[in-house]
């Protein structure tokens, strides 16, 4: 039989892999990402001209699906940051009808929280009203000053720029920043000898998951500076189910929860969890429907992942901030019998049957309680 060649989903590393391992878990050589290996007919329901006759291989040409892909779909609806969209649309039409630039905005956030596709979808919504073009740059992709030069002298008046992962500037090129973004000049130095350049006005859209690298000066250039905020459960499940919709399947409750509780808490987490799950049930079932037994048996393959190790692992793995909110929120005492003596942190899904180090995921519990519970699940 040909051999299996795909790409992975997140950094789009060519893997190949003998047709007796479809099915099987792999870890991404370059990021370690976990994915399933498709088998032959999974492959063929996905791509059926991608099958070809003149090698041993099966070449899937992949363009997987990512936040931003599926959130400017216009049937797709952004869950979530109702306060952020509400204030940028107050901003924009402000700036209508004050014949005035619209704004700068920063949006900051975890890693995954979706901060990248708020910020194109605020873009969008300004290109719209204004009738000006979106030009996008990624912070870690300009390595010199030349770059972020050559991109600011292209623009052209009004335009709307973004700027994703602003704080992954190198501090040389974000010291250009200072002047473009405040008033729209930038000093460049040409045969020892410094010269100013004026700009066209531009509204700046930028994200950035750490700003305080960011300097006094460029934070104060934001008008609007917003951190995203943690989504609800109920959020969650609503962009997993949305996910789960544009793959062609559908999520039962308790699948749903399950899955949600093995993440982060991020949409981006989310994603990656769904496409996992509905990769298994492509290759194991014949099944339109995730139920609670196929996400389980889906999330137990990624157990070679920090969390989801063994239960010693992972409880060395449960963050301070998390300790600190679960403390906080169970009042240090056991949440059945109140007690105050020998606690300990339990995981409300155990890490072996997919669930997560999140604050949702775990209680407090007396030693107890807590071996009773251990009895009871062994």
């Amino acid at each position: 039989m040909p051999d299996i060649k795909f790409n992975c989903n997140e950094c789009g590393q060519s893997l190949e892999v003998e047709a007796s391992g479809a099915g099987s878990a792999v870890l991404c050589p370059t990021c370690n990402n976990s994915l399933i290996v498709p088998s032959v007919s999974a492959l063929q329901k996905i791509s059926p001209s991608s099958i070809s006759d003149s090698d041993n291989t099966l070449e899937i040409p992949l363009n997987p699906l990512t936040l931003l892909d599926l959130t400017l779909d216009k049937k797709f609806v952004y869950i979530g940051q109702d306060r952020i969209k509400a204030r940028v649309e107050a901003a924009i039409k402000n700036s209508n009808e004050e014949k005035h630039l619209i704004p700068h905005l920063l949006l900051t956030g975890q890693p995954g929280s979706g901060k990248t596709t708020l910020a194109f979808l605020m873009a969008g919504m300004m290109s719209k009203s204004t009738g000006r073009k979106i030009k996008a740059a990624e912070g870690r992709a300009i390595q010199k000053a030349g770059d972020l030069v050559g991109f600011l002298t292209k623009l052209e008046e009004g335009e709307i720029l973004i700027i994703d992962n602003i704080d992954q500037l190198q501090k040389s090129i974000r010291d250009y920043l200072e002047t473009a973004i405040v008033d729209f000049k930038l000093d460049v130095v040409l045969d020892f000898k410094t010269i100013r350049l004026n700009l066209p006005s531009f509204t700046l859209v930028a994200t950035a998951t750490k700003k305080d690298r960011l300097s006094s000066i460029i934070l104060a250039s934001f008008p609007m500076v917003e951190g995203l905020e943690t989504l609800s459960a109920e959020g969650l499940i609503k962009i997993m189910r949305g996910f789960a919709e544009e793959f062609g399947f559908e999520v039962d409750d308790a699948a749903a929860e399950r899955i949600r509780l093995s993440t982060n808490n991020t949409p981006k987490e989310i994603l990656n969890r769904i496409r996992f799950v509905r990769v298994y049930a492509q290759t194991k079932t014949a099944t339109k429907t995730i139920t609670d037994d196929i996400a389980l048996e889906a999330l137990k393959m990624l157990e070679s992942k920090d969390q989801f190790g063994d239960s010693k692992q992972g409880r060395q793995g449960i963050s301070s901030d998390v300790r600190r909110e679960v403390w906080r929120r169970d009042e240090g005492k056991c949440v059945i019998c109140g007690s105050k003596e020998n606690l300990e942190y339990d995981h409300i899904i155990p890490l072996s049957k997919g669930g997560s180090n999140t604050a949702r995921n775990i209680e407090l519990l007396c030693e107890r309680h807590n071996r009773a519970k251990s009895d009871l699940i062994q």
